[in-house]
């Protein structure tokens, strides 16, 4: 499986959807002036692909989840 994903990496496929996306978004009678985009603060493919696209970081969460 991992050899099957790495096929996909650096082929742009992420920048690719990510443009797809804000295409969906542009004004169609919306008024909007955010959006929200979350990512692993270990994908810095996918960061470097944010701040290409004009992204910016607003704040570190940390998601927690009580077991039993």
């Amino acid at each position: 499986m991992s050899r099957m994903m790495g096929d996909y990496r650096g082929k742009g496929l992420g920048l690719a959807l990510k443009i797809a996306n804000h295409r969906q978004l542009e004004p169609k009678g919306t008024d909007f002036t955010g959006l929200v985009s979350w990512v692993d603060r270990n994908d810095l493919a996918m960061r470097a692909i944010n701040q290409q696209l004009g992204y910016q970081s607003l704040e570190l969460c940390q998601i927690v989840e009580k077991q039993g």
